[in-house]
């Protein structure tokens, strides 16, 4: 889902962007990702609407993830990280 999405948006932008993709996925419950990502589509969806509508699409299989603790899911960032 990262990886897609970041692969939008302008290298200018990347950092801003990036950290507010970050807010979505390092959420501690679904509801405050959801949230986030309300926030993440009233910032971007003017230049990159395609991503908010990906992340929505794809929501059935992103939360699960929420259901691990966080340790375990910073666990997986980082590994993906590397």
């Amino acid at each position: 889902m990262l990886r897609n999405s970041v692969a939008f948006g302008l290298w200018q932008q990347r950092k801003q962007f990036c950290a507010d993709l970050n807010a979505i996925y390092s959420a501690a419950t679904e509801t405050e990702a959801k949230f986030n990502l309300e926030l993440f589509a009233e910032k971007w969806d003017k230049q990159y609407l395609s991503i908010s509508k990906f992340w929505r699409n794809h929501w059935t299989n992103i939360i699960p993830f929420f259901a691990f603790p966080s340790e375990i899911r910073l666990l997986c960032r980082l590994d993906h990280q590397s």
